[in-house]
C-alpha cells in the first residue's frame, strides 16, 4: 500500500487514507484517523510529508490515542472567553451580510 509518511514528536506515522489540513490566523491542524494535531498557527511549524510505500499503516486513533497532539497554548486559546466572543462576532458579521443581501434586514 502507499500513503503519507511523516514524523511528529519523534514518532513515525504511516497514513494510507484521507488527511485534512486547516490553517488560519489562529489554528493549524492536521486530522486523519491515524494522527491528529492541533496547534496555534505561527511561523516555523514544520511537518515533512512523503508519499511512500509501506506494508502496514500506523494504529488508528480509535485504537490508540498516542497520535493525538493538542498543544497547551491551543487548548488555552479555545477555552478563552475572549476568543469565543471573537468567533461569535465573526459569525454574526458573516450572517449579517447574508441577511442584508437577501433583504431580510
Amino acid at each position: 500500500m502507499f500513503g503519507i509518511k511523516t514524523n511528529w514528536e519523534k514518532k513515525d506515522y504511516r497514513i494510507p487514507e484521507t488527511i485534512v489540513f486547516h490553517l488560519d490566523q489562529d489554528v493549524f491542524s492536521l486530522q486523519s484517523e491515524y494522527l491528529s494535531i492541533w496547534k496555534l498557527s505561527k511561523v516555523g511549524i514544520e511537518l515533512d510529508l512523503i508519499v511512500s510505500d509501506f506494508d502496514n499503516p500506523s494504529n488508528k486513533l480509535s485504537d490508540n490515542l498516542e497520535g493525538a497532539y493538542i498543544d497547551l497554548d491551543y487548548k488555552n486559546l479555545v477555552h478563552s472567553e475572549e476568543w469565543e466572543w471573537e468567533k461569535k462576532l465573526e459569525e454574526f458579521r458573516r450572517l449579517e451580510v447574508i441577511l442584508k443581501k437577501e433583504g431580510i434586514i
